[in-house]
Formats: C-alpha cells, sequence, structure tokens
C-alpha cells in the first residue's frame, strides 16, 4: 500500500507523476495496510445518503492498494467536502467519509507524522 498526499489544484504535466490526474507532493509505502483496510470494508464506514453534495471534489489525500503485487484500488480523500472516491479499475464508488474521516488522518500521519497539513486536519 502506499499513500500520497495530493494537490488538487496543481496542473500536471504529462511527463509529472500524478493520481488520477491530481499533484503528488509525498508519496512514502506503508507495510501496515490492515487497519485501513478493515475501516475501508467496514459496512459502517459510509454514510448512506440520497443527497447530493454542492462542494466539488477535491482530493487532498489518497491511498492506493495492490493484491498480488498489481495496482487493485485506488481511494482518495476530499477533506474539503468529507467525500471519499474508491476506484478499481473502471468502477467508481463515491461516498461521504464522515465516519472514518478521523481514522484516516490518525493512520496517515503515522506515514507523515511531520505533515503540517495532516497535523492541523487532526486537530479539527
Amino acid at each position: 500500500m502506499s499513500w500520497h498526499i495530493l494537490d488538487p489544484f496543481e496542473q500536471t504535466s504529462n511527463d509529472a507523476e500524478n493520481f488520477n490526474g491530481a499533484f503528488i507532493l509525498q508519496q512514502k509505502g506503508d507495510k501496515n495496510a490492515a487497519a485501513i483496510s478493515k475501516l475501508l470494508t467496514s459496512p459502517s464506514s459510509f454514510v448512506k445518503s440520497d443527497r447530493i453534495k454542492e462542494s466539488v471534489f477535491l482530493p487532498d489525500l489518497a491511498m492506493r492498494m495492490y493484491a498480488d503485487g498489481k495496482q487493485s484500488v485506488d481511494v482518495m480523500f476530499s477533506f474539503y467536502c468529507n467525500e471519499c472516491k474508491i476506484i478499481s479499475g473502471d468502477n467508481i464508488f463515491q461516498s461521504d467519509c464522515q465516519h472514518i474521516r478521523k481514522e484516516v488522518i490518525e493512520n496517515a500521519l503515522k506515514v507523515f507524522p511531520l505533515d503540517k497539513y495532516l497535523r492541523v486536519l487532526s486537530n479539527q
């Protein structure tokens, strides 16, 4: 599994590394994916709602999970609107992630302990 801190406003060039179109500011591998995998697969992690949010999805944190050494699932979080987008191949699932916001940020801080933006988010 790898974690990525993103800048959704930065324009990426064709040769710049990006994460589903968002510019990568930082990235690190994480060998302890069990906690976040459990969180993402829990039925109570996501809020079911028929309401459509009026905010734009601007991802600022993401993770890429692998199965058998191959990319399998990308998970992108936008803390501006508390939504996450899960992408697996051509399948895309977008949902409110307010129930798991705190745990996601805590896990990201284990990977990026000195990141100022994540530290600010953890105090909100």
